[in-house]
């Protein structure tokens, strides 16, 4: 009996410290932002949504702020739309389940119909909520 308890215990430990392995998460929250911008491109709309939590807020390099109804309402409308995103630098800090992601990239797109071409600094969080990583913010600020 004390054997089968001493198995138990060794698995539960084991399983906590495979899920919880920030080294194998890092790349994989860096794979999911990069996805992200080539989603936002090619405005694939459903792979946003479920990535996107509910409360996902967006503030943009110029002080604009959206909510996930914001962005895809802009989205659909054509007022933002991105032609292309290249992104570089990009780091990862796990913090349980929060993983913070700070990257710098080129971003070229359109907004009411104006064309933008902006180098970036970018944070982006991510949270894992029932074993799901969910994109619940993302900041922006222009590079000189």
């Amino acid at each position: 009996m004390n054997r089968f308890i001493l198995i138990i215990l060794i698995l539960i430990l084991f399983q906590k410290n495979v899920l919880s392995q920030p080294d194998a998460t890092k790349p994989f929250i860096i794979q999911i932002s990069s996805k992200k911008s080539d989603w936002m491109v090619k405005k694939n709309i459903d792979s946003l949504e479920a990535l996107m939590d509910d409360q996902f807020l967006f503030i943009h390099s110029n002080g604009w702020t959206q909510t996930k109804k914001d962005f895809f309402d802009d989205f659909e409308t054509g007022k933002l739309i991105y032609d292309h995103i290249e992104t570089s630098e990009a780091t990862v800090k796990i913090y349980n389940d929060t993983a913070l992601l700070t990257g710098k990239g080129k971003f070229m797109g359109k907004v009411d119909g104006k064309p933008f071409n902006l180098d970036l600094i970018y944070t982006e969080v991510y949270v894992r909520m029932d074993n799901r990583w969910r994109f619940v913010s993302r900041q922006s600020t222009r590079l000189p």
